[in-house]
């Protein structure tokens, strides 16, 4: 049940546990179990990076390179995006699916190789 999923991830997060905070927010980006809100997904993204978290980082960064839920900002995406390919909790992991998806041809992908190269 995606409400159920949340509303567990919603009590995480309400602890600033790293991952139920970048849980909520991919909750809503995708719409699961809520309904779908770029603004507060950055905005979870946001609070998951600020504490650390290498996929919050992530998709933070993705998110200002594209003007997904804020406005665009490259110099802020390059900064998120690097720190969480560096970040030694998932960085590595995280670099390895840009690099996947980057030769399998995911233009988000290629740009964000690009970006932090």
């Amino acid at each position: 049940d995606e409400k159920l999923a949340f509303q567990w991830y919603s009590k995480g997060a309400k602890q600033e546990h790293g991952k139920s905070l970048c849980a909520v927010g991919k909750c809503y980006k995708d719409g699961i179990g809520v309904e779908k809100d770029r603004k507060m997904a950055f905005q979870w993204f946001m609070r998951a990076a600020k504490q650390g978290n290498a996929e919050g980082q992530y998709h933070a960064g993705k998110a200002l390179l594209k003007g997904k839920g804020t406005p665009a900002d490259k110099a802020k995406a390059k900064s998120w995006l690097t720190k969480a390919v560096k970040n030694p909790k998932g960085g590595a992991d995280i670099l390895k699916k840009i690099n996947t998806d980057a030769a399998a041809g995911d233009e988000d992908a290629i740009a964000i190789k690009q970006l932090i190269k």
